[in-house]
């Protein structure tokens, strides 16, 4: 309904509606014109004036929303301090257990454990 153009006319037997659309085609719907509905056919009128007027609005704003949603989307994207932070620490963390010296011996007594227990039950722990 964007952009939609709407004029009513009556005559003694009936209503017409013409609805110009936004490239300027017109279509044209009549009915008859009931002696007594003449209010009714007001408020039919007005209530597609309001459709109309709703649906510009709604677009215009929809354009703005679309917008700001875009401009939130790029900060979001060039806001990389979180994501670095987490790498770095990720780097470290990495770079404090590989060079941990507890860790070798740790794992080196764990070895030999396991080798005794070999050597006492034929079988080798999990």
């Amino acid at each position: 309904m964007a952009g939609l153009c709407i004029r009513f006319e009556q005559d003694r037997q009936e209503n017409h509606i013409y609805a110009t659309q936004p490239n300027g085609n017109v279509r044209l719907t009549s009915f008859p014109r009931p002696a007594d509905e003449e209010g009714g056919v007001r408020r039919f009128a007005v209530r597609i004036e309001n459709a109309i007027a709703a649906e510009n609005a709604f677009r215009a704003q929809q354009k703005a929303l679309i917008a700001q949603a875009e401009v939130q989307l790029q900060e979001a994207l060039a806001d990389t301090g979180a994501r670095d932070a987490a790498r770095l620490q990720v780097a470290q963390t990495t770079s404090l257990y590989r060079n941990d010296h507890r860790r070798k011996t740790a794992r080196a007594e764990l070895d030999a454990a396991r080798e005794r227990w070999q050597a006492l039950t034929g079988k080798l722990p999990h």
